[in-house]
């Protein structure tokens, strides 16, 4: 057993050195690390190597599930997370437009989830040790990266303000009170009238003043 969960575990190893050959992040690769080590004392102490991978299916699946449900219900769990990020006020779920572009959101990346349990069930039932440390380096980082790029993608197609945000919190997150008309320039003396426009007929001296929304 130690020699096959070594040999499960020299993808993940090799996929580490070549991020760390080529300089990228290795946040993906360590968050994984928890995982790997339960995964080893389970294929230790079961004296089975594929339960090596147990855990990471239990994760696929605890994630599925929910995802898959709140998008069934139109209340899509990412939908939440997404318009926190975008600044938008929990009226996006009166939105249907909204909740159909967080639906689908919700639904790829309960595909990705699916699709690596999908794959990893039969072999796991299969005891396909090898298969299985392999067919995960591209289950792993490169779908996770396609599947956050694929959301970037639909999130920056979406135009649509929902009701009651301010289109520059949303663009930005600039505030009203922080958004200033053009300078005016107003004579001394000059009247003004009660909205701020400076009553005509007046002249003398200048004074700049400057209006806030």
């Amino acid at each position: 057993v130690p020699w096959s969960v070594a040999a499960a575990l020299a993808p993940a190893v090799l996929l580490a050195g070549w991020r760390l050959l080529t300089r990228e992040p290795l946040t993906q690769v360590l968050s994984g690390l928890p995982v790997l080590a339960l995964g080893g004392y389970l294929a230790v102490r079961t004296g089975r190597a594929e339960n090596m991978f147990v855990p990471g299916m239990v994760k696929n699946a605890a994630f599925a599930v929910p995802l898959a449900i709140s998008a069934l219900i139109r209340r899509p769990l990412l939908g939440f997370f997404i318009a926190l990020l975008r600044g938008e006020t929990g009226t996006w779920l009166r939105a249907p437009q909204k909740v159909r572009l967080y639906t689908r959101i919700t639904w790829l990346w309960t595909g990705m989830f699916a699709l690596r349990l999908a794959v990893q069930l039969p072999l796991w039932l299969a005891g396909a040790v090898t298969a299985l440390g392999l067919v995960n380096i591209p289950l792993g980082v490169p779908l996770y990266a396609a599947v956050l790029w694929a959301t970037w993608r639909m999130v920056q197609a979406d135009h649509v303000p929902v009701a009651g945000q301010d289109p520059a919190d949303r663009l930005g997150g600039m505030g009203r009170s922080e958004r200033m008309i053009p300078t005016r320039t107003v004579s001394a003396g000059q009247a003004m009238s009660p909205i701020g426009v400076p009553a005509s007929g007046e002249s003398s001296g200048r004074v700049s003043s400057t209006m806030f929304a």
